[in-house]
């Protein structure tokens, strides 16, 4: 049983993609120190609304499936409970509805699939909750980008948006060298995505305050949203975020209740 920890955003459900694409092209460094795997079942702990055989089901087999193949695979299922070489992974523990936590607590306990390999993946907070409730044998935390991690990530970003572009991520990167309050900003992955697109819309240098960065940020979005969707944006960025006050209250309050 392997736990992995991660603050939101951090790369938890990358690193089980990761794994997993690993293993579906037989690559020949294994991640961890473990065995080689006959079979990678990876599931997403919230749309797990049963026990784990219709899980699999539910999230792994083709919706077209012919009635003869579902039966047969239904009951190769029931084989692979007790099978060593097997790696279930359990993507997100604290995102598992209340209805389905016993059947996934039993996998940890070792109630049930006792000999198949099992990874899942928590917030810090449901880590914690999970370390004191079940035994892992293996504890790992997601850390983020180093400062260099996140130089190459800018740089291939740009990269890959074309050589015009190649001169906004240096323009980024040195902008992160003289701005100490991005050095926490850039470690989180997805906050580093989301200052990637601000850069590329943004002309100019980025606000020092953490504050004036999200209010951007959150305007970015909106208008990438309304050009992909054909809506009209206003012009003026309060006019814009107008258009959009309820959706961002919302929002607010989820965030608010969340916290």
């Amino acid at each position: 049983r392997v736990l992995v920890e991660g603050s939101p955003g951090i790369g938890k459900t990358t690193f089980c993609l990761k794994l997993a694409y690993d293993w579906a092209k037989q690559s020949s460094e294994a991640p961890f120190d473990c065995p080689e795997f006959e079979l990678v079942l990876l599931l997403r702990c919230r749309d797990i609304d049963g026990n784990l055989e219709e899980a699999i089901t539910k999230q792994l087999f083709p919706k077209d499936v012919e009635k003869k193949t579902e039966m047969e695979l239904r009951n190769f299922m029931k084989t692979i409970r007790n099978q060593e070489r097997i790696l279930l992974i359990l993507d997100g523990l604290d995102e598992l509805p209340e209805e389905s936590k016993h059947h996934v607590d039993d996998i940890l306990n070792k109630n049930a699939f006792q000999s198949c390999n099992v990874l899942v993946t928590a917030r810090q907070g449901k880590g914690i909750e999970a370390r004191e409730k079940f035994i892992f044998h293996v504890c790992l935390e997601i850390k983020g980008f180093s400062k260099d991690c996140a130089v190459e990530y800018i740089r291939k970003h740009f990269t890959f948006l074309g050589p015009e572009q190649s001169s906004k991520g240096e323009k980024l990167v040195e902008e992160i060298k003289q701005n100490g309050e991005l050095d926490t900003f850039i470690n989180n992955p997805l906050n580093l995505v989301l200052l990637c697109v601000v850069y590329e819309d943004h002309n100019g240098m980025l606000p020092s305050s953490r504050t004036n960065l999200y209010q951007i940020i959150v305007r970015c979005i909106l208008r990438r949203y309304c050009v992909k969707h054909k809506v009209n944006a206003c012009k003026d960025d309060r006019d814009l975020e107008k258009q959009f006050e309820r959706d961002i209250l919302a929002l607010g309050e989820l965030a608010w209740n969340c916290l």
